[in-house]
């Protein structure tokens, strides 16, 4: 699944990777658009199938999705604490998940790809 923000209804949806139609949340009705108002927020295969992303708590999994959520309205959102990095991942930005959980990402026009999940200390030390 992909979690995608609709900058015109200012409201997140989450559809199927195979189906370009967009439902609300609750699937009781499908949302007609264009893909210009569409936010696409994915996770590479490596993001879930890593051993880090296996080993986090369902907990900080909870919270993962609902940074997520909040990133689809506001990415600058003061919570997430989103900043571009510098080094091995010059390029590439990142939020907080929790207070050592970092998620990094890449941005493109059209969508924006997590590629990493770890501790702070493990992705920058």
């Amino acid at each position: 699944m992909i979690l995608v923000y609709h900058r015109t209804f200012k409201k997140s949806y989450i559809r199927s990777a195979e189906n370009l139609s967009i439902y609300a949340e609750d699937e009781s009705r499908r949302i007609h658009t264009s893909q210009a108002e569409l936010i696409k927020l994915k996770k590479t295969p490596a993001f879930q199938a890593g051993e880090v992303y296996k080993k986090l708590s369902p907990k900080v999994k909870e919270k993962l999705e609902e940074r997520l959520r909040l990133f689809a309205k506001d990415e600058f959102d003061s919570v997430l604490n989103n900043h571009a990095l510098q080094g091995k991942w010059s390029g590439y930005r990142s939020i907080n998940v929790t207070g050592d959980i970092r998620a990094i990402f890449k941005k493109g026009t059209e969508e924006i790809i997590f590629t990493a999940i770890d501790t702070h200390s493990n992705l920058y030390g």
